[in-house]
C-alpha cells in the first residue's frame, strides 16, 4: 500500500511539470498515479519503461537482451516482459504505448510525441529513488 504523501507527491508531479494552459496532460491524475504505482513495485517493471523512453521501435527479444546487459543477472524472462508491455499499454492506452504487429513478433514503443513526459517521470521516479536512499542512510 502506499502512503498519503507518496500519493500527494505523485500527484503534484502531474501539476509541477505539466501547465494545463501550455500542453494537454496526456494522463489523468488517477492513471498517473497508477503508472507511478506499478512502475515502483518491481525493478523490471521500471527496466523496460526505460528501454522504451527512447521511443524506438522494440520486440521482446530486443528488450530481453537491453535487460541481460545491464544486468545479466536479472531473473526476468521473456514471458513476464511482454505481461509488463501489456499491463503498460493498459494504463497508458494505445495512444501512449503503441505496438505493431510484425509477421513473427510485436513491436512496442511510446509514442514520441510526449517523449519529454515520460522523460519527466523517469525523473521524478529517480528523484524519489534518491531522496528516500538519503534518508534511509542519512546522506
Amino acid at each position: 500500500m502506499i502512503s498519503s504523501c507518496k500519493l500527494m507527491g505523485l500527484f503534484m508531479f502531474s501539476k509541477r511539470y505539466y501547465d494545463k494552459s501550455k500542453s494537454p496532460q496526456p494522463l489523468d491524475d488517477k492513471k498517473l498515479n497508477e503508472l507511478y504505482r506499478y512502475l515502483n513495485v518491481v525493478p523490471s517493471h521500471l527496466a523496460v519503461f526505460k528501454i522504451l523512453i527512447d521511443c524506438e521501435w522494440h520486440d521482446v527479444e530486443d528488450i530481453y537482451r537491453k535487460i541481460k546487459e545491464i544486468n545479466n543477472e536479472s531473473k526476468i524472462t521473456r514471458t513476464a516482459i511482454a505481461i509488463i508491455l501489456s499491463e503498460l499499454q493498459k494504463i497508458l492506452t494505445i495512444d501512449l504505448l503503441e505496438h505493431k504487429t510484425g509477421v513473427l513478433t510485436y513491436l512496442w514503443r511510446l509514442n514520441p510525441l510526449f517523449r519529454e513526459f515520460f522523460n519527466n517521470i523517469l525523473k521524478e521516479l529517480d528523484h524519489q529513488f534518491t531522496s528516500s536512499l538519503k534518508r534511509k542512510y542519512y546522506l
